[in-house]
């Protein structure tokens, strides 16, 4: 998966459109010269398919070994762990090894945690922020000796400068050699074990359970993502890809179901090509920039709009499509740059036909993987679990945004439509969100995204989930911009972010007020605080202490293996609290262990406090 590519050229493109001398890229790019480079995607041929090696490490489990998976370590709710009867999923003749592991987790308070979409007093929410802020908890106090040494040892390998990049470079050259078996077998007995769930199902159930008896949830996290890279694969590879893809998240949503309000994590470049995203993120990139100088007084001039359409590098039968679109669908219309720029979109119905002529991608490929990625949702809608949609680079951003949304108008909850089903017993349509788009608080227009499509979906009528994190790309995001020479999307300093972060959570705090003053079947939005910062944890905390006796459809959540003390603290206080339990083969999550590696660095000092905790508890251990 990581080496996957698009292998697809659109014709009509081979031919590219020079828009030096267009006036509307003079309105666009005024100081443009010979020297600026400008971000543009690279375009192969096709090639004879071959086996993605990633991929096929993966087992896809029949159901009865997975009933039985799931009676062997029963993952409690109010009673006995429910195994889906009728669940029909594809059957494989693959089958995996399964071993149990033991993951045990501290002993915690385990008071009745209410759901996202609970109703927890303003009583029960002052007691909370006390106690975050006065209650000592250890959460290593039950860990075993050899699990606490090997954590140790982690989060001192983290304090090495430059870990994250050594590592990276280390392990492809080991690979080079043939030594890969002895790396993965390395990286599993120390930074895996500490940060993953497991490579498989049957690793990760215990995990799971181990979590919730300590009354904290689990957002399920099939490891795999992609990035640009060279090689190239052929369309019907990566649909089958796709299907293989979507087959294995059903498993996790099976898993996930057993747990009242659970999750499961999804990234959008692990079932679209890494290239077609770039690609289709740059021309709505493109679009926004034309539409913002295009709308005037509320309208758009016939011209403009087929320069627009021009300047995205259409054919002269494409430009002439364009006039004809104009004058059925445009004339005489209002306009504000977000209407124009929505005409554009691929999911537009009404457009499409014009959009599939000029976007430079395979529009037939991409309505195919998008169909896997609706049946995924679906299935997830229709067994109660909610689907968490991953932020990815900047240069993919757009692109997933753009499926995300569409994904959350389809198939969240309409406001004026109450769902079928109750979440409490994990059948039928949620009564909030099943699509939660995430948003990085790190990129300098994170915070009006945010604000607009929260927007859009109160404006629309259907329910909208967030997941607000500080953002995991730094490094790799200000690198790529130097070397192609466009602006740092990063915010400049540290205080930006954690002013921003706040920000967001102060405004989306504020809505859920306005929202719960008026009692509804369906939950209006819903967000999550993913975050390490105890600060910006306690702020929430203060600001929901403050909100009315009603639905408080707020969590808050921590990755695996990182903050322990501030996941079992809110644990403690009777707050709903999640752990990210990323899980797959070893090869697979070696790009999230080496951000997990590069957070925990002495740069950015990640893991000091969990460093620290571990020193105390073994103190205790060895010295009383």
């Amino acid at each position: 998966m990581s080496s996957r590519i698009s292998t697809i050229i659109n014709p009509r493109l081979k031919q590219k459109v020079n828009l030096s001398s267009s006036t509307l890229q003079q309105k666009l790019y005024p100081t443009l010269n010979s020297q600026t480079k400008i971000p543009t995607a690279s375009y192969v041929t096709k090639v004879k398919p071959r086996e993605n090696p990633i991929i096929s490490t993966l087992p896809i489990m029949n159901p009865s070994k997975l009933k039985e998976e799931l009676a062997k370590d029963s993952i409690q709710t109010v009673g006995p762990p429910k195994i889906p009867d009728n669940v029909t999923i594809i059957e494989s003749s693959t089958g995996g090894n399964s071993r149990q592991v033991s993951t045990p987790i501290p002993k915690a308070s385990t008071s009745n945690v209410e759901s996202v979409s609970a109703n927890p007093s303003t009583e029960t929410n002052d007691r909370a922020v006390t106690e975050i802020s006065k209650t000592e908890i250890s959460p290593y106090k039950d860990t075993p000796l050899t699990t606490l040494l090997n954590s140790y040892m982690v989060f001192q390998l983290c304090r090495i400068p430059n870990l994250a990049k050594i590592g990276g470079v280390g392990i492809n050259a080991l690979e080079r050699v043939g030594l890969g078996m002895l790396t993965s077998a390395v990286v599993k007995r120390t930074f895996f074990k500490h940060f993953c769930g497991g490579e498989d199902l049957t690793e990760v159930i215990p995990t799971m359970s181990a979590l919730q008896s300590q009354g904290i949830g689990s957002i399920l996290d099939l490891s795999m993502e992609s990035d640009l890279s060279h090689t190239t694969y052929s369309s019907q590879h990566y649909l089958s890809e796709a299907v293989k893809i979507r087959e294995l998240m059903q498993q996790s949503i099976l898993i996930a179901k057993t747990q009242p309000d659970s999750f499961i994590a999804a990234k959008i470049t692990a079932f679209v090509p890494p290239v077609m995203l770039q690609e289709y993120t740059t021309f709505l990139k493109k679009v926004e920039d034309y539409c913002r100088v295009s709308v005037k007084n509320g309208s758009v001039s016939k011209p403009d709009f087929v320069e627009i359409v021009a300047g995205l590098g259409a054919s002269p039968m494409a430009q002439k499509a364009a006039e004809k679109f104009y004058g059925e669908n445009v004339k005489d219309q209002k306009f504000t740059p977000e209407t124009l720029k929505s005409i554009f979109s691929l999911f537009n119905t009404r457009s499409r036909d014009l959009v599939s002529q000029i976007v430079p991608m395979d529009v037939k490929l991409f309505d195919d993987i998008m169909e896997q990625v609706r049946m995924l949702v679906a299935f997830a809608s229709d067994n109660g679990v909610r689907i968490m949609v991953d932020a990815e680079q900047t240069y993919f951003q757009a692109a997933i945004d753009e499926i995300t949304l569409q994904l959350c108008e389809k198939f969240n909850p309409k406001l004026e439509n109450p769902p079928r089903g109750n979440i409490s017993d994990g059948v039928g349509k949620l009564s909030g969100p099943v699509v939660f788009n995430t948003y990085q608080m790190y990129l300098v227009d994170s915070l009006d995204r945010l604000k607009r499509d929260a927007e859009k979906a109160e404006r629309d009528g259907y329910s909208f989930g967030i997941k607000l994190v500080r953002g995991a790309y730094m490094v790799s995001e200000r690198k790529r911009a130097q070397e192609m020479g466009y602006s740092d999307p990063v915010n400049p300093t540290l205080d930006k972010t954690h002013e921003k972060y706040n920000a967001a959570i102060e405004y989306l705090v504020s809505k859920v007020a306005a929202t719960s003053a008026t009692p509804s079947a369906v939950t209006p939005i819903s967000f999550v605080v993913a975050s390490h910062n105890y600060e910006s944890i306690k702020h929430t905390q203060r600001l929901i202490s403050a909100l009315p006796k009603t639905n408080v459809p707020i969590a808050f959540a921590q990755l695996l293996g990182m903050k322990d003390n501030i996941t079992f603290e809110l644990a403690g206080a009777g707050l709903k609290c999640y752990k990210y339990v990323p899980y797959g083969p070893v090869g697979v999550t070696i790009p999230y262990l080496l951000r997990r590696a590069q957070e925990n660095s002495a740069v950015l000092g990640g893991g000091e406090e969990d460093r620290k905790g571990i020193v105390k508890e073994l103190s205790r251990r060895f010295f009383g």
